[in-house]
């Protein structure tokens, strides 16, 4: 089945991308955003920015004070006592739920708080890693930075252009040329064989078929595809699923990878060949990643780590590392 669109459908006009042997191709400039938005400000950092990284390179991504919140669950009410004569044969009593726990209690007002006045800078090319407990918020702050979900206060940018608080579609357009996101879970289409997979992501882009089938199968080849182009996902294993997602991902020739637990599905050693695709497109210079990871080794080969915990995210400093071990309390134990 060849992956392209029915007859007659108009190839969308897109910034000219080549495919070269060992994957050379240049990143795909950001669509000018209008007038209005507002340029990153100039102004000195606050004190509760992490620091940053070193001077002269360029930020392709800007956090700045990002918070959300949900409402917290309605406090159960204490079940009505059942009449006695049906005392024998009444279903069971429901069991009052334990308090709901999170990173910050629930405030009087009824609300979780998930994230608060989250700060963070990404330069070109550069690895960071996130690290932190389960319901600590990783994702939810992945996907504000992705621009999936929009922050309750706060502001992103991106190549420094402010977008928090654009609308659904223009951040679609804008992410599928500048945004790479690789989910836990793979989210592959299951009707669409390997190769349809990643040419699908540059034909939403707008990018001619000829030229995204071609830089399909390039990264397919170089994450070692090759002989599984025309397989579906069910015929696929779990590490293969995910290289078809980074496959995916990388289409469009993305400035930033953000990617959520890439390795949390994969056993150790497919895990261990995932990170090593991905810290290879850094090095080379062709893309940006934040990783969002649980496994504390993988986490320890990014130059910048961070800790996502109670809602704050802090950088890790040199004392607190020890052979990728995060220190809690000085017991060594770390966090897994």
């Amino acid at each position: 089945m060849s992956p392209s669109l029915p007859a007659g459908t108009p190839a969308t006009p897109t910034p000219a991308h080549s495919v070269a042997p060992e994957w050379t191709a240049s990143a795909a400039p950001l669509p000018e955003i209008p007038p209005e938005t507002p340029a990153v400000p100039t102004t000195p950092e606050p004190s509760s920015t992490p620091s940053r990284p070193p001077s002269g390179a360029a930020v392709v991504l800007r956090a700045e004070a990002l918070s959300k919140g949900f409402k917290s669950p309605c406090a159960i009410e204490k079940p009505a006592a059942a009449a006695p004569a049906a005392a024998l044969h009444r279903p069971l009593a429901p069991v009052p739920s334990a308090p709901v726990s999170g990173p910050v209690s629930p405030a009087a007002s009824g609300r979780l708080e998930i994230l608060r006045d989250i700060s963070l800078e990404i330069c070109e090319s550069e690895f960071v890693s996130i690290q932190g407990a389960s319901g600590a918020g990783k994702t939810t702050l992945l996907q504000i930075l992705g621009g999936l979900d929009q922050p309750d206060s706060g502001r992103l940018f991106w190549n420094g252009k402010l977008v928090s608080g654009r609308g659904n579609a223009f951040l679609a357009r804008h992410r599928a040329l500048w945004l790479g996101y690789v989910f836990q879970s793979y989210h592959l289409i299951p009707e669409l064989n390997a190769l349809e997979n990643v040419v699908l992501a540059g034909r939403i882009a707008g990018c001619p078929a000829g030229v995204v089938e071609s830089r399909a199968r390039e990264l397919l080849e170089h994450v070692g595809l090759a002989s599984r182009l025309w397989h579906l996902p069910s015929k696929l294993s779990g590490g293969e699923c995910q290289r078809v997602a980074i496959a995916r991902a990388l289409v469009n020739q993305p400035r930033v990878l953000l990617a959520d637990e890439p390795t949390g599905n994969l056993d150790e050693a497919t895990g261990e060949k995932i990170m090593d695709l991905l810290l290879s497109l850094t090095i080379a210079g062709r893309v940006a990643l934040v990783l969002v990871t649980h496994n504390p080794a993988f986490a320890a080969r990014a130059p910048r780590r961070y800790h996502l915990s109670c809602g704050t995210l802090r950088e890790v400093p040199a004392a607190e590392r020890n052979n990728g071990i995060l220190l809690e309390n000085g017991d060594g134990r770390g966090n897994r």
